[in-house]
């Protein structure tokens, strides 16, 4: 099922954006991984300028991470990307992440692409999505929210980043 998700997930195509191969766009991708404000609770996978994309989707990677970049079909740049993690094949459970660089905020593409998403993911019955965040992230949350997404958990202090502890909030919604 999960290689079925994958192979599928490069036919993911809404209105305005459309999932990539990743290998073809690693200069644009690399673009999002050293937006500041993008990866402000991700430090660990910000790009520093001695630093190449490659480390960090190995670093996503070795965490069973899948990384899928999205563009907006107007201009064929990469806006961001998606993640699927916590794949549980035999419960058809399934965690999905997301990144928008932050030039492209406030334009409705993260909520467009969840919800392509979660349509794709009910298709190939996937049984349950989460997502989860740090607090403080509360644009996210909103946006969850507005997909459909129900609070689960909140597993407080869990993350310290930057030297300031965060909660891990978890969100999750159920398939037909």
């Amino acid at each position: 099922m999960l290689e079925y998700t994958k192979q599928t997930l490069s036919k993911l195509k809404t209105d305005r954006l459309e999932i990539v191969a990743q290998s073809h766009n690693l200069v644009e991708l690399s673009k999002v991984f050293a937006d500041k404000n993008t990866m402000e609770l991700y430090p660990m996978l910000l790009l520093g300028d001695d630093q190449f994309l490659e480390q960090s989707l190995e670093l996503l990677a070795k965490y069973n991470i899948l990384v899928f970049p999205f563009i907006e079909n107007e201009s064929g740049v990469v806006v961001g990307f998606i993640t699927l993690n916590n794949m549980e094949e035999d419960a058809k459970e399934i965690e999905i992440g997301y990144f928008l660089g932050s030039d492209y905020w406030g334009r409705g593409y993260a909520g467009e692409i969840v919800q392509g998403l979660i349509t794709l993911l009910t298709k190939q019955r996937w049984r349950k999505i989460n997502a989860s965040l740090y607090s403080g992230n509360t644009a996210s949350e909103k946006l969850l929210q507005k997909c459909g997404f129900t609070l689960e958990r909140i597993d407080k202090d869990k993350h310290t980043i930057n030297g300031k502890a965060h909660d891990d909030i978890v969100y999750s919604i159920q398939t037909k």
